[in-house]
Formats: structure tokens, sequence, C-alpha cells
């Protein structure tokens, strides 16, 4: 019998004796299984998409693995470990008997799985947070279908709170153990960070595409009703903003999507483009309103308008 069975063994005993029952509780053996078994499933999941991280995020509960730190089964085996400790360090006035370790082995194992429970709760809060964004970019991308008179906001706001939870993450990373049983007990940190910021700089290009889509879309709206209005100036100078508005994201960033079967980074850059043409072509039918000739070239602005709504209702997803 190894000592983490003996101590295993002796806990329960002696917990039996001292609470007059068999201690049925989890305990610190439940916690390190828990613990491997989340690493195992995290090690499956890329964060660095949304249906990776929603994943990840799903396999993060600690509930269990804190029961059994907190239970009376491991109280007792840390009670029980520390007196061997002290016998050991008092055997240790006989010659021939070596130190034994600062402290005892089971209590460096609950404070690395401790340790372990500190990064996954971080790990936790980070993907909450990325999950609550994917909803309001997953709302935005919904109200672009609308009818609603007034555009939908992009709550750029999040984006800094996910910020503001990356760097804990860093920060939490960067101080954790690099002993062997806590990498047992967790995925490969520093790939799940680099990850994280991969999902943060899809999240960013996701949000910049809308709130430039949005934006595009709003001054064509502008544009179309001070043309129809024969205000001509004002009209022209609409469409040139919308033509303006610009999008150049990364090409690291481009196939990221928040939905296996909706609009994608580069599809945006498609969409934002039939849109600004549409804008070009309005502006250059301001310069001759009433003629056959002003409606033909605002009707094919008019087309890649439509072109551009196209792609957002055949990829919009359920």
């Amino acid at each position: 019998m190894n000592r983490r069975e003996f101590l295993h063994s002796a806990g329960t005993i002696v917990f039996g004796l001292f609470a007059g029952h068999s201690d049925t509780s989890l305990d610190y053996e439940d916690t390190e299984a828990e613990l491997r078994k989340i690493a195992d499933e995290l090690d499956d999941h890329d964060i660095s998409t949304v249906e990776g991280s929603f994943d990840a995020f799903n396999a993060i509960n600690l509930s269990r693995a804190r029961q059994g730190l907190d239970s009376n089964s491991t109280d007792v085996g840390v009670r029980i470990a520390r007196l061997i400790h002290r016998s050991d360090e008092l055997l240790t006035i006989l010659p021939w008997v070596s130190d034994p370790p600062d402290q005892p082995e089971l209590v460096t194992e609950i404070e690395t799985m401790e340790k372990a429970m500190e990064y996954y709760s971080t790990l936790e809060g980070y993907l909450n947070q990325s999950i609550d964004f994917y909803d309001e970019l997953d709302a935005v991308e919904r109200e672009m279908l609308s009818n609603d008179d007034a555009p939908p906001t992009v709550n750029r706001s999040q984006l800094e709170t996910i910020e503001s939870e990356l760097e804990d993450l860093q920060s939490r990373t960067h101080e954790m153990p690099s002993n062997p049983f806590f990498t047992e007990l967790t995925p490969d940190i520093d790939e799940k960070l680099s990850e994280a910021r991969q999902l943060k700089q899809g999240y960013r290009a996701y949000a910049d595409a809308q709130v430039s889509t949005v934006t595009v879309q709003d001054a064509i709206v502008g544009g179309a009703m001070e043309r129809e209005n024969e205000n001509v100036g004002a009209a022209k100078q609409a469409f040139e903003d919308a033509e303006s508005v610009s999008f150049n994201p990364s090409s690291t960033v481009s196939d990221f999507a928040i939905a296996e079967d909706g609009l994608a980074v580069r599809d945006y850059e498609e969409m934002l483009s039939q849109y600004r043409r549409g804008a070009e072509l309005m502006r250059e039918s301001c310069e001759n309103i009433g003629h056959s000739s002003s409606r033909t070239v605002f009707g094919e602005g008019l087309e890649h308008l439509f072109a551009a709504r196209g792609l957002l209702e055949n990829s919009i997803h359920q």
C-alpha cells in the first residue's frame, strides 16, 4: 500500500472514530480525478473558435472538485499527513534518517489542486464574458435584417470586459506552477492563452465589421432620403460618407465566424464592398436627378445593396 492509499484508508478510520460513523463524502482523490477530466476535455477544444469556447465553458464544472477538497475526509487526511510528517521530522535525530520535505506530500498536492482550480475559475470567467459578447453580436446580426427604422447598436464596451478578463487569464497563467502534477491537472495553459487571444481578436474584428456595416447602411438610408427630397448636396455627402467607411481586418481573422453556418469576417468584407459600390453609384445618380440616366444609375446602386443584403439573408444562422 502506497502512502496515498494509506492516508486515504487511515483518514476514513480516524474520522469514523472522531465522528462516530464512516465518511461517505467526496475527498481529494475525487478532486484530482475531476480536474484531470476537465483537463482532458479542454485539450480537445480549440477555444479560438466560438464553438470551441462554448464547449470549453460547459466542460468547466468545479463543484464536485470543490466538494472533494472541502470534505471532512480530506480534512482528516491532511491532519493525519501532518502527524506523520511531524513524526518523520522527529526521527531525523537518528543519523541514518534523512530530512523529510518541508511539508507533507498530500498538502503540497492539495495546494497544487487549489492552483489548478484558480486557473480554471479564471478561464471560466473569460469564456463566460466572451459568450455574453457572442449574444450581443448575434442580436445585432439579426437586427440588421429587421425593418426597424433605428439601426442596431454594437455594444463595444463588452470588448473592454473581455480584454480585462484576458489580462487576468494571462496573469494567472504566468503565476501557475510548472511542476508535473499541475500539468497533469490542467490543459496546456500556454496554448489555451494563445487560443483565448485569438478568440478576442476574432470578436474584435467581427464587432468592427458590424459597426462598419451599420454605419454604411445608416449613411445610405440617409442619402436616399435626402435624394428623394432633392437635397442633392446632403445626399451626395451621405453617400460619400458611406463610401469612406473602411474595414481592413487582418488575414488571420478572415475566417472567424460566430456560427458554423453564419457570416465570417471575410463575408462582411464582401458585403461592405457591395454597399460601398452601391453608395458610389447612388452618389453618381445625384448629378442629373429626374433624368432616366439618373434613375438607371440609382437602380444599379440598389442592385449592389440587394446583393449585400442577400449575403446576410443567406448566411444568417437560425
